[in-house]
């Protein structure tokens, strides 16, 4: 098997960070121009708050602090987290509210966020206005007061008991749907020994976001999903996947990995293409209610993003696929999509009664490499979740990183 290096695990968690951005942060036009939308900015914004969530939760210690300044005034002085804490408060009204003055509201108000989301934006709805004002008269006393505040109330929130067990519920769930999908893809590779894997994501536009909340389309997406299995978009489908997720300014949107008899199919970046432009003129009607990114886009620049021809022998291919589908099964997803309809993860069916045809492979089934990048990678990740877990219990006022530089 060969061996995999840091730097393509590294690169792997890279490309997928880059192409949600791309993909959620830009609407993309027939023409092939893309251009920046406002999600562009609650997509970074949020993951930041996130992150800044799950270190406050293992922090014990303070963010700031009043030091003697010039002339031995009294000034307020933050650590790294502090400053983040400072940067959400200032980004906050710019980034998810939207009105003025009296109309003001923020625009997540129907929306169900991932646990450490919710504690976090709702106690930085109640501190932003505090911060921002003591930062504005540059009263440092209550500056530091309001921060220290904010930091002890996401602390307190993110360690009760009902937290705690919805964050498991989130990471569990994930952890099974992600171990159903593996076990999916090992059984194409038991089919067909090459896959050609497409990736599209499927949008409405800004202006009719609204509509995406709907049952047509629902029924949209359906249509699409029953084409894609019966092979009347692209042919020689083995297998698919799809998640649902919700965004603040795109709406609904669908993440589509289409798994294709790679023996049969060798050109991807086309055969995507064709997904998304049946989504726009078949399923939503035309490109000016739909859109879609087409993930080969980034084929040349990330190298393990999932995408084209696969190997079933291929370790760094395989990692990419892995990545891929954990793209797809994530936990820590932003904004979870709610209400009636369909899940917001489906697949394909497994052919059972599928009996494989031809010469046995070299070294029985052929699937060992494949289970243990799959299967193996996927143990790595939650062993190294568990340890951060771990390390950061044992974060105290001591910890270097939290605390240095003071600003």
């Amino acid at each position: 098997m060969m061996m995999l290096t840091e730097e393509d695990f590294q690169e792997a968690q890279e490309g997928e960070r880059k192409l949600e951005l791309l993909s959620r942060g830009c609407t993309h036009l027939p023409g092939g121009k893309s251009v920046i939308t406002h999600e562009y900015d609650s997509v970074i914004y949020l993951d930041r708050v996130m992150r800044i969530a799950k270190r406050i939760r293992f922090f014990r210690g303070d963010v700031c602090k009043m030091v003697a300044g010039w002339r031995k005034a009294r000034i307020v002085r933050l650590n790294r987290l502090g400053h983040s804490l400072l940067l959400i408060c200032r980004q906050y009204r710019a980034v998810i509210t939207v009105g003025i003055g009296k109309d003001e509201c923020p625009r997540f108000g129907h929306h169900k966020f991932h646990p450490y989301l919710d504690v976090a934006l709702k106690a930085v709805a109640e501190a932003e206005a505090s911060i921002n004002e003591a930062l504005g008269n540059k009263d440092h006393e209550r500056l530091c007061t309001a921060v220290s505040n904010l930091a002890v109330e996401i602390h307190i929130q993110t360690n009760t008991e009902a937290f705690k067990a919805s964050v498991r519920n989130f990471e569990r769930n994930a952890e099974a749907k992600l171990r159903r999908a593996l076990s999916y893809l090992v059984s194409l590779f038991g089919r067909r020994s090459r896959l050609l894997v497409l990736r599209v994501d499927l949008y409405v536009r800004e202006k009719d976001r609204l509509w995406s909340y709907t049952p047509e389309a629902e029924a949209a997406f359906d249509k699409f999903a029953s084409a894609l299995s019966g092979c009347k978009i692209v042919p020689d489908v083995l297998g698919w996947m799809s998640a649902r997720e919700d965004g603040l300014e795109r709406g609904r949107h669908y993440h589509v990995m289409a798994l294709l008899d790679g023996h049969e199919r060798r050109a991807g970046v086309n055969l995507a293409k064709m997904l998304g432009e049946y989504w726009m003129t078949e399923c939503v009607g035309s490109d000016r209610v739909g859109s879609y990114f087409n993930c080969f886009a980034l084929a040349k620049k990330y190298k393990h993003l999932g995408i084209g021809t696969v190997h079933c022998s291929d370790a760094k291919k395989l990692l990419g696929l892995f990545y891929a589908t954990r793209y797809l099964c994530k936990s820590n997803v932003q904004l979870v999509a709610t209400g009636e309809g369909s899940r917001n993860f489906r697949r394909g069916v497994v052919d059972k009664s599928y009996v494989r045809r031809g010469a046995p492979r070299v070294g029985g089934d052929g699937l060992s490499t494949v289970k243990q990048a799959l299967f193996g990678q996927m143990r790595q990740v939650a062993a190294r979740r568990r340890s951060v877990d771990e390390a950061g219990i044992r974060v105290d006022a001591t910890d270097a990183h939290a605390h240095s530089p003071w600003l």
